[in-house]
């Protein structure tokens, strides 16, 4: 825990006169100072931290119940339904929100927006964050919704009944008691050197205060009624506004640790493909240009071999690959002394290399091919040495080219 010190205004500014009470981590307090606020501020380290109790006399306290359930549009409609309590144009207000009660009714506080930002002001500099800012009236505790809390301190009066929390000058007592008659229970606090009203319902109960600013201070850090914080919206305090999400940060720590090797895994998975598509249509290329190796410039190897596919097919009236390979078929059938080591097609002709032993079966190969009516053989070169005879021929349709 750190230090907290309950600073008490009664003006805004740096020089205004304000008493400081310090309570220790153990929950002991100090003795109360007062002093101008500039000085209180300048004893204050980045390991403390900063309650401010301001004057009921500058805000208005009432009770709100809106059929509204989302906070952010029940908080837009605030300014319409209280701007009849308000002296000041709702367009100058800041409203402070508290929690929903039992009834459905939220307790509303309202300020001028520069008189809150007139208190703030001279704290902005100051090393320990403002953590809260309370109005004095509204810390008073109440034992039940029909019941009112009352306090007397040497010149004011503050009342925190279930519709409102007010601070007034005690010179108008005699109409805060009238009031009071009325309800069952009042509980009444009586600071040092002030006296309870003869006027006083009977059955109002009486507590000496000691020190006032310690008693206000406990129950600013344990609320017993419906004390709200005016640091809201704008207000906010910038560590505050990151603290909704605190206990979400070890979640948010492994869903982007996830999300970050998700992405590193398909940037990786991405990479791979990409380098094997790449290696596959290296591989095509290199296939294509071995099929068809008049075929130079490759711009889509699919396209092209498609296209190669249906010349091979059926060109200028079926005298193609396929129909030289089926015509010729019957003649290779019937000499086995040659075997084939060599067979291409290149602009209508097949050209087939052929291995044997002698040249006899060159010469029974032709007497085949001169039996074919529509298939042309031609010698391109035949060698015959001691490792036997290699020939080249080129088949043509009968009338080609």
């Amino acid at each position: 825990m750190r230090r907290t010190l309950f600073i008490r205004l009664t003006q805004p500014g740096p020089d205004a006169l304000a008493t400081a009470l310090l309570r220790q981590p153990s929950g002991a307090f100090g003795r109360a100072e007062q002093a101008p606020l500039s000085r209180l501020l300048a004893e204050i380290t980045a390991d403390d931290r900063i309650v401010l109790l301001l004057p009921a006399e500058d805000a208005v306290v009432a009770s709100v119940n809106l059929p509204v359930r989302q906070r952010s549009r029940l908080l837009q409609a605030l300014p319409f339904a209280l701007e009849e309590q308000l002296a000041d144009d709702v367009d100058d207000m800041h409203f402070a929100l508290g929690a929903k009660a039992s009834d459905g009714s939220h307790r509303v506080a309202a300020m001028r927006r520069d008189r809150l930002a007139a208190y703030l002001a001279p704290l902005e500099t100051c090393l320990a964050p403002v953590e809260g800012a309370y109005l004095d009236a509204q810390l008073l505790p109440q034992d039940a919704e029909s019941s009112a809390a009352l306090w007397l301190e040497p010149g004011r009066v503050l009342l925190q009944t279930a519709e409102q929390a007010v601070a007034m000058d005690d010179s108008l007592m005699d109409i805060v008691v009238g009031r009071l008659h009325d309800l069952p229970d009042v509980r009444l606090w009586l600071a040092d050197g002030v006296n309870a009203p003869q006027t006083l319902p009977a059955q109002a109960e009486r507590e000496s205060v000691r020190s006032g600013l310690e008693q206000l201070a406990l129950w600013t850090a344990q609320p017993a009624g419906r004390a709200l914080n005016l640091l809201q919206g704008e207000f906010r305090p910038q560590s505050d506004q990151s603290e909704w999400w605190r206990p979400w940060r070890p979640a948010a720590a492994v869903a982007a640790a996830l999300l970050l090797l998700s992405t590193g895994y398909q940037a990786i998975d991405l990479t791979q493909k990409r380098r094997s598509l790449e290696a596959l249509e290296s591989q095509n290329i290199q296939t294509f240009q071995q099929l068809f190796p008049a075929e130079q410039r490759i711009v889509d190897v699919r396209s092209q071999f498609e296209q190669q596919l249906r010349l091979l097919e059926n060109p200028e009236g079926g005298q193609g690959f396929l129909f030289l390979l089926d015509e010729t078929r019957q003649a290779f059938a019937n000499n086995d002394g040659f075997s084939m080591n060599e067979l291409q097609y290149r602009d209508g002709h097949l050209f087939i290399g052929l291995e044997g032993k002698d040249l006899q079966a060159l010469e029974r190969l032709r007497e085949q091919f001169s039996q074919q009516a529509a298939v042309e053989l031609e010698v391109l070169s035949a060698n015959a040495g001691s490792d036997g005879v290699k020939v080249r021929l080129r088949l043509s349709p009968r009338g080609g080219a």
